[in-house]
């Protein structure tokens, strides 16, 4: 069903009303696709193979001095590093140049390289700069994809998949066997720096922000919720309204999702992605 087709479809209820109105459709659209989400119980299966990043050279830790100046030759095709205390990061190639000032614990700066250069340390008071890394591979165009190195990796799921609500069951591996070291952190998959292989796990969808500006867009319900999505979204319309009539359309929602909520349980939107490395 596209967004067009459940308009039509609701303007058919209300339109002995004349209450069919654009901003009011979609706002009870909205609401009757969250509702339909959580009565169908609209689960997904996410499968990622996770690469560990290709590291060219990694640097652990280096403590900066006050007042000295320490220099690193660029390498690779992208870096990153994690800054403790207050100083300046400058990194310069062939093509490009960037300076970080820094005050404050943890925080991460990271780029892409094009071609030789070096990478720059400096302030008037010592701080540390931690896993710098540098990449021998370019597996995107964001900088916000490139790896953070550390004890953990952390996959931001829902850069991944759109609709993302939470997990409902725990990682595992292609057979299903738990994956102990890896674990599901609100919206990251956090695992070993170093952790390659296959991870599964389910997860309750979010339903989609739908605009009729987008009038093709193909809304992700299965077949038998149209009916009651069409019927949800005309009374959240209708409203206070004609009170009656909302109600009357309300049990046949009720009625409808009722009679097969429990044998969509285990309808699945499978998902996979293979992260190279860099998520």
């Amino acid at each position: 069903m596209t967004v067009k087709e459940l308009s039509s479809a609701v303007k058919s209820l209300t339109e002995k009303y004349d209450y069919f109105d654009e901003e009011a459709f979609i706002s009870a659209a909205g609401i009757a696709l969250g509702a339909i989400f959580s009565d169908m119980h609209s689960v997904g299966r996410a499968s990622f193979f996770l690469s560990a990043p290709k590291i060219m050279r990694h640097i652990e830790e280096i403590r900066h001095k006050a007042n000295e100046i320490e220099r690193i030759p660029l390498c690779g095709k992208a870096y990153s590093m994690t800054v403790f205390g207050s100083g300046r990061i400058d990194v310069r190639d062939k093509e490009s140049s960037s300076s970080h000032s820094i005050d404050g614990r943890g925080t991460v700066i990271r780029g892409f390289i094009f071609g030789e250069g070096f990478l720059e340390i400096s302030g008037k008071t010592a701080f540390t700069v931690r896993n710098i890394a540098f990449f021998s591979e370019r597996e995107s165009t964001r900088i916000e994809d490139i790896p953070v190195l550390g004890k953990k990796r952390r996959v931001n799921i829902n850069d991944l998949i759109d609709d993302f609500s939470r997990a409902i069951t725990y990682p595992a591996d292609a057979d299903g066997a738990p994956l102990g070291d890896i674990t599901i952190e609100n919206e990251y998959l956090v695992c070993p720096k170093n952790f390659s292989g296959e991870v599964h796990f389910s997860y309750k969808r979010r339903a989609p922000k739908i605009s009729l500006d987008v009038p093709d867009f193909e809304i992700p319900v299965i077949p038998e919720a149209q009916t009651p999505l069409v019927l949800l979204t005309a009374a959240y319309m209708i409203g206070d309204a004609e009170s009656d009539t909302a109600e009357m359309l309300l049990k046949e929602y009720r009625r409808s999702v009722g009679s097969f909520s429990k044998s969509c349980l285990g309808s699945f939107s499978d998902k996979y992605f293979d992260t190279t490395g860099w998520a």
